[in-house]
């Protein structure tokens, strides 16, 4: 639910972007913003915007300006419904915080097999943060916690690993080898 909001919330502009895109000429630019929806879209098998955001790009590479116009518009068609949908999925309710002490082991087991999926770019980090998250709470890490939690939502996994080992050296415990 989190990366479809996600979505909702990342790609709702795309079509202006786009167009403001084309209208400066940096079909380069253009073309890595469908490259990247697509693959987002993809992710989320979404699978009529990545279709759409796919066949702009190639229209793209192509340089063949009434095709990206035609591709514009069906993507705008094909994402209209999908970002209609997303606005009304349910409100996220909020994460309950931790409360008294940390089960230092456990927390380690945790945050190595969360590392291990970041690593491996694996989809299930998601649900594995959000156990830690659970067991977490609030403290001096909870800035760079937030952070992390953003770069597994944009299934930014290597920027995601990188912030992990920060909040592993703000909390002061060692990563399971």
């Amino acid at each position: 639910m989190k990366l479809l909001r996600s979505f909702g919330e990342n790609w709702a502009g795309v079509v202006a972007a786009l167009h403001a895109s084309l209208a400066a000429g940096d079909l380069p630019g253009a073309c890595l913003t469908v490259h990247t929806l697509r693959g987002v879209a993809g992710n989320l098998a979404i699978t009529s915007v990545a279709s759409a955001a796919e066949a702009m790009e190639q229209a793209l590479k192509r340089e063949e300006r009434s095709e990206i116009e035609h591709c514009l518009k069906t993507l705008a068609e094909s994402l209209t419904p999908v970002l209609v949908g997303l606005e009304r999925l349910p409100p996220v309710p909020p994460s309950p915080l931790a409360t008294g002490p940390l089960d230092r082991p456990a927390l380690e087991r945790q945050i190595s097999e969360l590392a291990t999926l970041l690593h491996q770019h694996n989809m299930k980090a998601e649900n594995c943060f959000a156990v830690l998250q659970a067991h977490l709470g609030a403290g001096e890490w909870s800035e760079a916690w937030n952070r992390l939690e953003l770069q597994i939502e944009r299934l930014d996994f290597t920027a995601a690993a990188s912030t992990l080992t920060e909040v592993v050296e703000l909390l002061g415990i060692q990563k399971e080898k």
